[in-house]
């Protein structure tokens, strides 16, 4: 239950961060108090509208406990890194789900694995989509974060032996997937 209320307020950090990781305050040495964070002048300072962050520079936020691994390739089209990067996953975590006759420990253990690469994968495909939909980037970082939120509550539920949570987060999954590909994938 921590590890789920950890994931929720790394969830709300993101919304209000866009993603941009906050600074960290420093301890000048020979002190034992943090120094105060340097203000910036409200003249200088961008309205929030103003403010983008680059997706591909840090496509994966690290919810706690989430687990990355590299995907299987790197990928030359967008098209390629989903059929063979993310759909195989996929395909593996609707078959541990839904039809593995193994111990669900195991069935599990596959689907945590399973969204560790589809979360590896999203630096790719974040990449190779910044390339393809240029008028349309804002709403494809939109599509991409709610990919990766999905995804690490689904990887978080499989952590924890959630049976139910994960079947829950595996439609959020495939809500995802198909609230995106109805935006953007032309056949």
């Amino acid at each position: 239950m921590m590890q789920r209320s950890l994931l929720l307020a790394s969830i709300a950090s993101l919304s209000v961060s866009c993603g941009a990781p906050s600074p960290a305050p420093t301890t000048p040495v020979g002190t034992s108090t943090p120094a105060a964070p340097a203000q910036p002048s409200a003249a200088a300072a961008p309205h929030p509208s103003e403010m983008r962050t680059d997706i591909s520079s840090n496509a994966v936020p690290q919810f706690f406990p989430s687990v990355v691994r590299p995907c299987p390739a790197n990928y030359d089209s967008l098209r390629e890194a989903m059929k063979q990067g993310l759909n195989p996953q996929l395909s593996i975590i609707n078959e541990a789900l839904f039809h593995d006759k193994r111990p669900v420990e195991d069935r599990l253990e596959t689907i945590a694995e399973g969204a560790a690469v589809i979360l590896g994968c999203v630096p790719v495909v974040a990449k190779l989509g910044h390339g393809h939909f240029d008028e349309t980037w804002p709403t494809f970082d939109h599509f991409v974060y709610n990919l990766v939120t999905n995804v690490s509550a689904l990887q978080l539920a499989a952590q924890e032996d959630d049976v139910d949570e994960v079947k829950h987060w595996y439609q959020h999954v495939k809500h995802a997937c198909a609230s995106c590909h109805s935006r953007f994938w032309k056949k």
